[in-house]
C-alpha cells in the first residue's frame, strides 16, 4: 500500500469524508477510501417553531468584498434588513452600517443564528467569489464547488424563505428558491416574494422537506456505516 510521508498509516486504512464531491475522484485516484457526506443541521437548533417575520431581509455571514458590493447596490428603500457576523473591512461611508446588528470577530454561534432567520421573512445565501473575485477563495483551484454550503441547510431547516445563488447541488434540492443574477434581480425578486406570503411559505416549506433527512444523526449514521 502507499504511505503517507507524514505518517505510518497505509492511505488504504484511511477514511476521507467531504462535504463537497468535486474533488472526490482526486482522493480516490490518490489510493484513498473517500465518499460525499453532505453538511448537516441540528434539529434542536435549526427549526421552524415560534417563527416570527420581524425584519423582512436577515443575512449572515462574513463581508466579503463581492458580498459588500452586491448588498450595497441592491435597493432596500423601505426594507427592514439586519446584517451580522464579522464584516471587519466594510468601509465607514457604506450604506450596509445602518443594517448591522452585530459585528465582531467571533460573529454569530449557530443558536443566535438560527434564531435571527426565524425573526426574518427572507435571507440569501451568497457564495465568496461567486463574482470572480479569486482571492476570497482558499486557492484558485476553489472558486467553484457542486455542494451547497451549511448556511442553505440551516436556513432550510429553519423554514426560511431564501434567494440563493446557483450552483449544482442547490438547483437540484431547492429548484422551489428563486436564483439571481445581480443586485437589480435580487432587489426585484426579493419584493415580488415579500409581496406574495403564500408562494413565498409553500416554497419554505418545500425547501426545508428537501433537507428533511440531513441531520447530524443521520450523518452520523452514514459514517458509521462506511466504517469497516
Amino acid at each position: 500500500c502507499s504511505r503517507d510521508w507524514s505518517s505510518d498509516v497505509c492511505s488504504s486504512d484511511l477514511l476521507v469524508i467531504l462535504n463537497d464531491p468535486t474533488n472526490l475522484d482526486r482522493y480516490r485516484q490518490a489510493g484513498l477510501t473517500a465518499h460525499y457526506i453532505p453538511h448537516s443541521y441540528r434539529p434542536d437548533v435549526h427549526h421552524p417553531t415560534d417563527r416570527d417575520a420581524e425584519y423582512d431581509f436577515v443575512f449572515v455571514g462574513s463581508g466579503y468584498r463581492s458580498r459588500v458590493e452586491l448588498l450595497e447596490a441592491v435597493p432596500w428603500g423601505g426594507l427592514r434588513v439586519a446584517l451580522a457576523g464579522h464584516w471587519p473591512d466594510l468601509a465607514d461611508e457604506s450604506p450596509l452600517h445602518r443594517f448591522m446588528i452585530e459585528q465582531d470577530d467571533a460573529g454569530l454561534d449557530n443558536v443566535a443564528t438560527a434564531d435571527l432567520y426565524r425573526r426574518s421573512a427572507t435571507s440569501a445565501n451568497i457564495y465568496r467569489a461567486a463574482r470572480g473575485y479569486v482571492s476570497e477563495a482558499n486557492g484558485t483551484d476553489l472558486t467553484s464547488g457542486w455542494a451547497i454550503g451549511p448556511r442553505e441547510v440551516e436556513l432550510a431547516a429553519t423554514g426560511t424563505f431564501f434567494l440563493r445563488d446557483s450552483r449544482g447541488e442547490s438547483d437540484l434540492l431547492f429548484p422551489m428558491l428563486p436564483t439571481f443574477d445581480d443586485a437589480d434581480d435580487f432587489g426585484s425578486k426579493l419584493r415580488w416574494w415579500l409581496a406574495h406570503d403564500d408562494e413565498r411559505n409553500r416554497a419554505a416549506q418545500a425547501a426545508r422537506q428537501a433537507v428533511a433527512d440531513r441531520t447530524f444523526i443521520q450523518a452520523a449514521r452514514r459514517l458509521l456505516a462506511l466504517l469497516p
